[in-house]
Formats: C-alpha cells, structure tokens, sequence
C-alpha cells in the first residue's frame, strides 16, 4: 500500500515508537537484554518492537519499556505528537 493512508499512518506510528526506543536505548547505553528484563517484554518481542515490526503493541508493554528507559509514557510517545518529517501524525484517527 503507498501513498498518505491509514495503513501508512500506522506504520508511522510504529516507527517512530521504534526510532524513539532504540534512541534511548543508545544514549542511555543500555543493553537489550536489560531492557528486556526491566521492561518484562520478551526479547523477540522487544526485537519486533524496536524493528518497527511489532503490531498492537499493548499498553502494558509500552509502560514497561517506558519504566525500561527512565521515560514517562508522555516522554516514549511524543514523537508521535511532534509528527516524522515534520508533519505531525494522526494518531486520533487511529484510536
């Protein structure tokens, strides 16, 4: 599918979760394997996540990763309200 749909949008949505982690994990200098254990996500599962890979990802596991990264769930997602390439996404729409 290209072009500015919803299947688009949603694959946004995930990349940019996916950019923001693997920032933090990077500045922070944590291992995944940290991650995986402070967050209570298993790591194929962390994999796919940080891929951008990863669909419905749960609420519970976007809190782990947060407490994972020293982030509050505000912190983790706000690249999805300042938007990719300068145009913010429509993550309402999702909802």
């Amino acid at each position: 599918m290209s072009g500015s749909g919803t299947g688009d949008a949603v694959n946004d949505v995930y990349a940019a979760l996916a950019a923001q982690a693997r920032r933090q994990i990077h500045a922070r200098k944590l291992t995944l394997e940290g991650v995986a254990a402070a967050s209570g996500i298993a790591r194929p599962r962390l994999d796919d996540i940080l891929d951008g890979r990863a669909r419905d990802v749960s609420l519970r596991e976007l809190a782990g990763l947060g407490l994972a990264l020293g982030l509050t769930l505000p912190e983790l997602l706000a690249p999805l309200e300042s938007g990719v390439a300068g145009s913010p996404l429509p993550v309402k729409k999702l909802i």
